[in-house]
This record gives C-alpha cells, sequence and structure tokens, in this order.
C-alpha cells in the first residue's frame, strides 16, 4: 500500500495491520547481455523491483577494463534520465534499489558500492544484513590501521554492510598518504620568508639557490605559485653587487625552482604525453566561466559550478571510477581543451572576468567565511567562536598589520607587500577564499609584531610618569 510520502508499505490490508506481504529489502538485478544496451535493461528491472525499496537506485556497468557506478537518492524514475544512461556502456550490469534496514538513509549508502585492488576494481549491490557489521569493521582497523575508515565507500560516510566489503581492500588503505594542504602551505611559506631574508641580507648565492628550492616545493604542493620565483628573483638580487653576480643570484632562485619541479614536469611527459605541472585546468575554468560569479556570490565554491555538457569525464572523477577508467582519460587532451575555453572566456568576457576578479580580492580578504563547504558545521559554543572570536581576530590583525607595515624594516615590509600581493594577484586570476589566504597570514602576524611591540612601549611610557608621581 501506498504511505502518506507516496513510499510504498507492506501492508496488504490497511484495516488490518496484521496482513502484512512478504518482508523483502532491497531489490538487485543483474545482467550479461554483450551487443545489448545493458544499462537500459537494468532500469527496466530495477523499475519492476521498485517495490522492494523506494530510498536510493543505482547502476554499475562494465565492459571489462573499465567499471562505471551511478547512482542517487529517489526512485528510479527520478535517479535515471536517457542521459545518465547513456554514460554507462559495457556488457555486463548490477543495479539496486534500496530499502534501508543497517545503515541511514543518505547518498553515502546507495548502491552498488564501489572498491577496488591495484588494478582491480568491484561493484557490488547487496541485499540483507550482516549481523556483526560493527565487529567486522573494528577488526579491519585492528588489522589495517585506523586509516582503514578514510578511504574506500567508508571513507566517502556509507555505514551498509555492503561498504564495509568494499573497504576491506588493503590498497585504498595503505594509500592513505596526504597531508593537510594548509599546513603544508604555510610550512613552505615560512621557509620562504625565511630564506628569502637571509638572501637579501647576506647578498648569498648559496641562499638564493635555497630559496628557489623551497618555492619549487610549494609549486609542486601549489600550482597557483608557478610564477612566485619570478617575483622572488629580483628581492633576492636587489642588494647584490656586482651587477653581474646580482643577476646570478636571480638566476639561481629560477634555478632552484626549475631543479625541484623537473623531475615531476619530465615525470608528466614520460607518463602522460605533456611536459606541465598540472593538468588540471578544469579548475582554473570552474574559476572562469559566465556561471562562476552567480555561485559564489550565493556561498557556494567553484566545485558547486556546473559541469559542460557531453564531456568525459575528468581525472579525479574517473579515479573514482575505478583505476581503469583513470588510466583511460587523456589528461593532455583535457588541460588543453578547458585552457583554451578559459582564454576563450577572458577574450569574449572581459566584463564578466573583472566582476570575477573583484569578487575574488573581497573573499579572499573577507575575515568571514564566504564559502559554505569551508564551514565546519561547528555547534553551540564553537560554532559562537568561529563566527565571532575568529573574525574578530582577523580583523585585529589586519589594523595591527597595517601599523606595523610603518614601523618594521623596509626589506620585511617589501617582501611581504610581493608575496602578499601575489598572492592576491593569483586569486584574481583564479579565485579566492580564506583558506587560500590563511597560509600567508602569518606575514601579517609578523607585521602586527612590531604594532604590538609598539603599543607595549607606549602603555609603559604612560605608566612610568604615574608610578613616579606616587612614589613618596
Amino acid at each position: 500500500m501506498p504511505r502518506g510520502d507516496g513510499r510504498l508499505s507492506h501492508d496488504l490490508d490497511p484495516l488490518n495491520p496484521a496482513d502484512k506481504g512478504p518482508q523483502d529489502a532491497c531489490g538487485v538485478f543483474g545482467v550479461w547481455a554483450p551487443g545489448e544496451d545493458v544499462a537500459k535493461l537494468t532500469y527496466f528491472g530495477l523499475y519492476a523491483l521498485q517495490h522492494r525499496g523506494q530510498e536510493s537506485a543505482g547502476i554499475a556497468t562494465a565492459d571489462g577494463d573499465k567499471i562505471l557506478v551511478y547512482k542517487d537518492m529517489g526512485l528510479v524514475s527520478q535517479v535515471f534520465d536517457e542521459s545518465a544512461l547513456a554514460s554507462l556502456r559495457g556488457h555486463i550490469a548490477v543495479g539496486h534499489t534500496r530499502y534501508s534496514t543497517t545503515g541511514g538513509s543518505t547518498w553515502e549508502n546507495a548502491q552498488p558500492t564501489l572498491g577496488g585492488l591495484g588494478d582491480t576494481s568491484v561493484a557490488l549491490a547487496h541485499n540483507g544484513n550482516l549481523i556483526n557489521t560493527m565487529e567486522l569493521r573494528d577488526l579491519v582497523r585492528d588489522q589495517l590501521g585506523s586509516s582503514a575508515g578514510k578511504r574506500g565507500e567508508l571513507g566517502r560516510g556509507n555505514t551498509s554492510d555492503t561498504a564495509l566489503v568494499t573497504t576491506l581492500h588493503p590498497y585504498l588503505v595503505w594509500h592513505d598518504v596526504h597531508v593537510n594542504r594548509e599546513i603544508l602551505d604555510g610550512l613552505l611559506a615560512a621557509a620562504i620568508v625565511l630564506l628569502a631574508l637571509v638572501a637579501f641580507e647576506r647578498r648569498s648565492l648559496l641562499f638564493a639557490l635555497a630559496t628557489g628550492a623551497v618555492v619549487g616545493l610549494a609549486i609542486l604542493s601549489n600550482a597557483r605559485l608557478l610564477l612566485l620565483p619570478l617575483v622572488l628573483a629580483p628581492y633576492v638580487a636587489w642588494r647584490v653587487r656586482p651587477a653581474r653576480r646580482a643577476v646570478l643570484a636571480a638566476v639561481l632562485v629560477v634555478v632552484g625552482a626549475a631543479a625541484v619541479t623537473a623531475p615531476w614536469v619530465i615525470r608528466n611527459e614520460v607518463v602522460i604525453g605533456c611536459a606541465t605541472i598540472t593538468t588540471d585546468t578544469r579548475a582554473l575554468w570552474k574559476a572562469n566561466n559566465p556561471a562562476t560569479y552567480d555561485v559564489l556570490a550565493r556561498g557556494g565554491w567553484i566545485d558547486d559550478v556546473p559541469d559542460l555538457p557531453n564531456v568525459p569525464p575528468w581525472p579525479e572523477k574517473a579515479a573514482g571510477i575505478s583505476v581503469a577508467a583513470a588510466k583511460a582519460v587523456d589528461e593532455c587532451a583535457q588541460a588543453s581543451f578547458y585552457r583554451d575555453e578559459v582564454f576563450d572566456f577572458w577574450r569574449d568576457h572581459p566584463g564578466e572576468k573583472g566582476r570575477l576578479a573583484v569578487q575574488a580580492v573581497g573573499m579572499l580578504w573577507s575575515p568571514f567565511l564566504s564559502v559554505a563547504a569551508d564551514d565546519p558545521g561547528q555547534q553551540g559554543l564553537s560554532n559562537l567562536a568561529q563566527r565571532t572570536v575568529e573574525p574578530a581576530f582577523v580583523m585585529l590583525l589586519y589594523a595591527f598589520a597595517l601599523w606595523g607595515a610603518f614601523l618594521a624594516p623596509r626589506r620585511f615590509v617589501v617582501l611581504a607587500a610581493l608575496l602578499l600581493g601575489f598572492n592576491t594577484l593569483m586569486a584574481m586570476v583564479f579565485a579566492g577564499t580564506v583558506r587560500y589566504r590563511a597560509p600567508w597570514d602569518f606575514v601579517l602576524a609578523l607585521l602586527a609584531a612590531f604594532a604590538v611591540e609598539r603599543a607595549w612601549e607606549l602603555v609603559r611610557k604612560r605608566r612610568a610618569p604615574a608610578a613616579a608621581s606616587a612614589a613618596p
């Protein structure tokens, strides 16, 4: 019988609660049919099994080389349309409609789930309950370490039994090697400032080379810093004499950065076919197209900008499908395609690009979080602190840093202006948000320290006469 929310129940007679139909849960449909449209066959199969589950629906197809998975919350007819089905190619498929018995009714728990080991992937649709789910999950984490829950379907928030099965593969656990990007960028930025100052003061060629090398590491961490060596080179060489040695110092900054990044560029040339730091020009396009401004204005981020229709999956999406799918992506062709799209946008819509640049500067330097995805969703006192104490601290930091800019040594003020100006310019080219500014906030804190020291001196001077007059 239909319920009030449109979903189906097991009740056969609404006047007799004891009169219930079979207590089944979840619909699973599989097909192997070379030469046929297996996605559409699976769609009709799931449509016929809709009574078994109405929370979510999904289909996985395979062609012997890669697995494609498409799933979402809702009924079969709501989840799939012609374009979605057309994208699911292969000769074998499995589909699932979910009626949850364990795990919440969320997108993460929709099936089929996907897991893999090395070059092998598996999509799994499951009906039934594992009665010892928690014990098995704890066993996995005991055997493979606490990071077992950070990858695969469990890492995406899936709490169902199927997720436990597909997360057992050790490849997905052992390769959980990553560092918080903002922390790494901040560490490298601090090293760059220190080395650049030492190279400037000592007129040292060795420290000029070291500065470039650390900048190279920073570029590998964040491709937005690609042109930073050209900004720092004249600063490091400014006081070096004679002129020939100054030119050498500037060149060494660039050479140091090139030496560190060259192995990665060569690797990309050999492995993917183009010499580049990154092929992710899709992110640059996401930040530079007619839809970007409105998405960011309502609190979204560039990830929320709609994708171009009928384009092949980008590397990150393909990697989420299977290792084989990721290997099939022509990253160089995609990089060239999106780069051309960006240049076309800049040429055809200069006014819109100007609006985006102004918006990016505002978002970069705003004391408040302007991107909803950056909000960690704190509650209670921590939420109050995040929304009041943090912006207040940043505004005080800005005020003291501005004051400190008039007190700090000129060599440091110039370096700070170069770094902060460069970061702002890159935000205008790409996009701006608080987390892109945060790694460089320590530069503002160093400037603010000079102001805090001066403020303390002024307080002590005012207290000294008062103490003298109070003495007997």
